[in-house]
């Protein structure tokens, strides 16, 4: 399943989804167009998708006939000021399911300014604020779709941060806000830092750098 379609991504996609052996992507008719984020939650065997106007779910299990249901029908209201752009993703980290919004200034060059998380309460069907991800790490970045979520304790001492958010440059309106960044964002003292290979949080790199999960490339080899 996939957000595709013509337009610039602050405008937001359709949906579609294809099977092995299918000749053509099969298009979905969404209620809640344009789209902005998409995931695949194995704990529901559901896809969720995330729009400015609140997050839908997408049953696919019978490709025959897609269902879907809304699951809620707002978005929080931003702690940042309204003057910085927001970009938001969706992603699952143990067995939840979290939005991640990215505020990037409106200065020339753009560059990010904070992030913030919430957690979705399925019972009570709302997003919860998170102060703190734990041991926990996100990936966000143009080419990840879905952003990814780690332990830090899975890797060697030092190699990640926990309770931070790691980020790659996001394209916007067709051009590249915040074009030449790559650092983090550390949820406990609210501080963007610059990853360790870098001189500089801004020093630019053609073409732009983007997040490569190497278990999931073994398991799909």
């Amino acid at each position: 399943m996939a957000i595709q379609g013509l337009g610039t991504s602050i405008q937001g996609y359709h949906l579609a989804f294809c099977r092995i052996g299918d000749a053509s992507w099969t298009a979905l008719d969404g209620t809640l167009f344009p789209y902005r984020d998409l995931v695949y939650f194995s704990d529901h065997q559901l896809f969720y998708a995330l729009s400015r106007y609140g997050l839908e779910a997408w049953d696919l299990r019978d490709p025959a006939s897609p269902k879907s249901s809304l699951i809620i029908e707002s978005l929080p209201k931003s702690r940042e000021k309204i003057t910085l752009f927001k970009y938001a993703y969706l992603a699952v980290s143990s067995s939840d399911l979290l939005m991640v919004n990215r505020f990037v200034s409106n200065d020339e060059p753009s560059y990010t300014v904070s992030f913030d998380v919430y957690k979705l309460d399925f019972l009570r069907k709302e997003w919860v604020y998170l102060s703190s991800l734990g041991d926990r790490v996100l990936f966000v970045g143009e080419n990840y779709h879905s952003s990814e979520s780690f332990s830090a304790h899975d890797f060697p001492a030092g190699t990640l941060i926990p309770n931070s958010i790691y980020f790659t440059p996001v394209d916007i309106n067709d051009h590249y806000v915040a074009g030449n960044e790559l650092g983090f964002f550390n949820l406990e003292d609210k501080i963007i830092y610059c990853c360790p290979f870098f001189k500089k949080r801004n020093q630019e790199v053609q073409p732009s750098p983007a997040w490569i999960d190497c278990a999931s490339a073994v398991k799909l080899s």
